[in-house]
């Protein structure tokens, strides 16, 4: 049923009325229908159409990216910061209801303390608030990659030559891999927005950003070796690999850990 408001006489009044056409045509549209609630997403030729969301949206790789990509996405109506709103602290509230294959993937919710300088960054769609975060992810990527996977692959095989394609050894590791990515995923945004509240430089907001990873890795790490089975013949040789692996990694990506290094040495 249709009901269309009309002012009449200095009133109100709500007509209704039967209708067999669509109220609007989403599918021709993509779902691009204006509804204030909902992001786009910018595809090819400049086309828009609405966000479909996934289990992971709401996790700190897909939210960063929603909210600070203006290359990528558009923000809708209320999430976007009206004037007199950019001097205060705000809360923005995300939550999504993710449908499946004939079934729901759960609500998902989130809410994020937005500082008054995030607020105004975030209204202006600044690049500098964008670049920032890809720094961020790009770091947490590496390191949770290229430094504590590998350490956690050398421990459970153990060997001086350890075989890095082996799916098994890949298997074993995911447990620990997506605590790391739930630790990071915690302090993210935190990090993130008191770093351009205190008007750090891009370095030493990546050498903090950088340390906390770091500590959070090596505790993973720590915790994941009393779990983890390996092929050596003593636990002690393969943690000692493997933390060697490890704490060499994270001497190369966070600048800070390499001159704390007992040597000098570039170890890569």
């Amino acid at each position: 049923r249709r009901v269309r408001l009309q002012c009449e006489g200095g009133t109100i009044q709500a007509k209704a009325g039967n209708s067999e056409c669509a109220r609007m045509n989403a599918g021709e549209s993509r779902g691009a229908v204006a509804d204030p609630w909902m992001p786009l997403e910018i595809a090819e030729a400049d086309e828009v159409k609405a966000l479909t969301a996934t289990p992971d949206a709401l996790g700190y790789r897909k939210l960063a990216e929603l909210l600070f990509d203006s290359s990528r996405f558009r923000l809708p109506l209320l999430s976007r910061p009206s004037r007199e709103e950019r001097g205060a602290v705000a809360t923005l509230i995300a939550q999504v209801l993710v449908r499946g294959q004939g079934k729901t993937e759960g609500f998902h919710r989130r809410e994020l303390s937005l500082p008054p300088p995030v607020v105004k960054r975030l209204a202006d769609r600044d690049g500098e608030l964008a670049q920032r975060s890809r720094q961020f992810l790009q770091l947490a990527g590496t390191i949770h990659g290229k430094v504590l996977r590998p350490a956690l692959i050398q421990f459970v095989d153990g060997s001086a030559e350890p075989n890095w394609k082996n799916p098994q050894y890949g298997t074993l590791v995911k447990p620990a891999l997506r605590r790391a990515e739930r630790l990071a995923d915690a302090v993210f945004f935190f990090a993130l927005f008191d770093s351009l509240e205190q008007e750090i430089s891009d370095a030493e907001a990546e050498r903090s950003w950088g340390e906390r990873l770091a500590e959070q890795s090596s505790q993973i790490f720590t915790k994941a070796i009393a779990e983890l089975p390996t092929r050596a013949q003593t636990r002690i040789i393969a943690a000692a690999r493997a933390r060697s692996l490890l704490e060499t990694g994270l001497r190369k990506h966070v600048a800070s850990l390499r001159q704390m290094a007992p040597d000098s040495e570039d170890r890569t």
